[in-house]
């Protein structure tokens, strides 16, 4: 990660190809729905590109990954539950 942080745009392909079957995974046994589950996974690497900046290199890289995706996964099922319940209330009308 930390060469990522620096510059090298490969290792975020390393980074990928090392973590996204497990990412992969977790979010599978956390969502049923396949294709929501591809939606959060591709949201997970987004994420992690976009704060990458935010990596504290003191720490190890796949705790921080499976917080970002853990982050994810409770951010979609908010979504979902709001949606749901938006749906629900201009049903009564």
């Amino acid at each position: 990660m930390l060469m990522y942080q620096n510059g090298n745009e490969r290792a975020f392909k390393v980074l990928y190809e090392r973590h996204s079957s497990k990412v992969y995974g977790y979010v599978r046994s956390k969502i049923k729905s396949t294709e929501r589950t591809n939606d959060i996974f591709q949201e997970i690497f987004v994420k992690i590109h976009r704060s990458k900046h935010l990596y504290n290199q003191s720490l190890p890289f796949l705790p921080w990954l499976f917080t970002v995706s853990r982050n994810a996964i409770v951010d979609h099922v908010r979504q979902s539950k709001h949606e749901q319940s938006h749906v629900e209330f201009e049903d009564h009308f």
